[in-house]
């Protein structure tokens, strides 16, 4: 069974990532992020491998598991106070905690749409959802109030055309200057609010990056612009 691709490239640039964050030596000097996209071309196009590593991670899996059983039962038999893995504030900023629950991830280090996904759907905060839903139709609005004013200023019989071309070439500029702003704005939120893909952890970008964050915009499009 073939490896999916969002998964395969997880698992490459969280191997890599791994292997440079913990690593003194450096002595696997292949394992660098600018290799990230050909290993995945590599892995991606060739069975055997894709079989190979499926082995690896089913054998790690089976030991994470087994880890994780014996954690949780000395926690049990000693009465240590167990941290829901839902209680996002307790996660330490530093700390990557690779599993499919979303809401124990750290968003700076989320890596996979999927993750991504959740972690706008059920992690956000209602307050910073609620501001990106003000930022968009704040956004919105100007784009209207633009359309409105475009509309009217060609309708208007006053202006030769000339003057009109002179008129909307001005209102353009300013409706330019003003998104460059937006933009700006835009970004600082998403950063602020801790949006998968824009406020990932230096260290941990990788190559579709920009790709993804195209992806978490349409989910927050689809969410909030509504």
């Amino acid at each position: 069974m073939a490896i999916h691709s969002d998964y395969l490239k997880s698992t490459i640039h969280e191997a890599i990532g791994q292997y440079n964050r913990v690593s003194k030596s450096k002595t696997l000097k292949h394992l660098v992020p600018s290799n990230e996209s050909r290993l995945f071309e590599l892995i991606n196009g060739d069975k055997k491998i894709q079989a190979e590593l499926q082995d690896i991670l089913s054998k790690k899996d089976h030991y994470v598991n087994k880890l994780n059983k014996l954690l949780d039962s000395l926690i049990q038999k000693h009465g240590v106070r167990v941290i829901e893995s839902k209680d996002v504030s307790l996660v330490k900023d530093n700390v990557p905690l690779p599993n499919n629950d979303a809401t124990s991830l750290d968003s700076k280090f989320i890596c996979t749409r999927y993750h991504a996904r959740q972690y706008i759907t059920n992690v956000l905060p209602q307050s910073s959802k609620q501001e990106i839903k003000k930022t968009i139709e704040r956004h919105f609005e100007f784009q209207k109030y633009y359309e409105d004013k475009r509309k009217e200023l060609i309708g208007n019989p006053s202006y030769n055309d000339e003057q009109l071309q002179t008129r909307l070439d001005e209102m353009d500029y300013e409706v330019f200057k003003q998104q460059e702003t937006y933009e700006q704005e835009s970004l600082s939120i998403l950063k602020s609010f801790n949006i998968p893909f824009f406020s990932i952890a230096k260290g941990w970008d990788y190559p579709e990056l920009d790709e993804d964050k195209k992806f978490i915009l349409e989910v927050i499009a689809e969410h909030f612009g509504k």
